[in-house]
């Protein structure tokens, strides 16, 4: 059976904002266009290098959203990618492709429960969608959907928590049977991280303190088989990372490279056997470093490209990352790598949507 990727995360809530999934190590992206309409792209299968694009096909034009979460899940025998809205009058959507290659159209997840801020997430095996979600008084829940397309409703993950970013994955949980579960990092307005799981009788495990005092800004996480791994930039704009050791406990923070990068508030880490972290700094450019558990490489530039607007970054576990930015001068760009730690520079893929 193919697993979904175990990457997920969700940038925090800017327009414009990108999503990219990479099944089958092939990259997909999700675009929420400073009009709140969504549009995606695909490469189009044309034998040339490096390979074209299909182009941008709107999903939803005029829905009002304010952030999108994208993922992947088994649509019969192949991986199909799916997209989470929130719009500003805080209801999520559902919209995933069906097995003709068209998308089914924005589906009811959550109505009318003033929502602020979503993660998503795929359970492998099961194959089930997920969303995490804070309302506007700081709460945290979650949401799964059933083979039928049905959600389970909002149940609550932390009442009172005062959260303020969230950053989801999925981990293995058992070997015999088998087995996974949600988990979640939470970033609250204190500027702490705090990590919950699902076990496996359905409640969730009591919040464990991952980071007090480190002044976060944003986060990150991926999941590498039972490891879940949490990347932050805090005020200064340095990059950490930590990771689970025995079973709720973490084996505390080292920094991704060097200190002093000056990355901006948000920063995408995601999954090659070990992890990638990809950081723009304050002028726009991206960089990233690799490696893990205190041994990160130098950050390496990805190249000369427009300032980012907006930007995301995706892999599978087995393949190589993908970079997408959406330049200030208003054109789509993507990198990728031509061999391990190798960039091959930023290709335009023309303009990019606004309306």
């Amino acid at each position: 059976m193919e697993l979904e990727p175990l990457e997920s995360r969700a940038m925090l809530t800017t327009t414009p904002m990108l999503q990219a999934v990479a099944p089958y190590g092939s990259p997909e992206q999700f675009l929420l266009s400073p009009g709140g309409s969504v549009y995606y792209n695909t490469l189009s299968g044309a034998a040339t290098f490096p390979p074209t694009w299909a182009g941008w096909t709107s999903l939803g034009t005029g829905v009002g959203g304010r952030q999108i979460s994208a993922g992947t899940y088994l649509g019969t025998t192949t991986l199909r990618p799916y997209v989470d809205l929130l719009n500003g009058a805080g209801d999520v959507y559902f919209n995933a492709q069906s097995s003709s290659g068209t998308f089914s159209g924005f589906a009811p997840v959550a109505l009318g429960s003033r929502l602020v801020e979503i993660s998503s997430g795929t359970l492998p095996l099961y194959n089930t969608p997920f969303v995490f979600a804070i309302n506007d008084v700081g709460d945290v829940y979650y949401t799964q959907r059933s083979s039928t397309g049905a959600w389970s409703g909002l149940s609550s993950v932390g009442i009172g928590v005062g959260a303020h970013a969230l950053a989801a994955g999925a981990v293995q949980v058992g070997a015999s049977p088998l087995s996974y579960e949600p988990y979640l990092f939470m970033l609250n307005g204190a500027g702490n991280i705090y990590f919950t799981e699902r076990t496996t009788a359905g409640s969730w495990t009591t919040w464990s303190p991952v980071g007090v005092g480190v002044g976060a800004d944003s986060i990150s996480t991926i999941a590498l088989g039972t490891t879940p791994i949490v990347t932050l930039v805090n005020g200064a704009g340095d990059v950490y990372s930590n990771q689970e050791g025995a079973h709720g406990t973490f084996v505390g923070w080292s920094p991704v490279s060097a200190t002093g990068v000056g990355a901006i508030a948000e920063t995408g880490t995601v999954a090659n056997e070990s992890p990638w972290s990809l950081m723009v700094n304050s002028a726009g450019a991206v960089s990233s470093s690799y490696g893990g558990a205190g041994a990160w490489s130098n950050w390496e530039s990805l190249g000369s490209a427009p300032p980012a607007s907006a930007y995301a970054f995706a892999a599978n576990p087995s393949d190589a990352p993908f970079a997408f930015i959406i330049g200030t001068d208003g054109n789509a760009y993507w990198n990728f790598q031509t061999s391990f730690a190798t960039w091959h520079g930023w290709v335009q893929i023309g303009a990019a949507p606004s309306a």
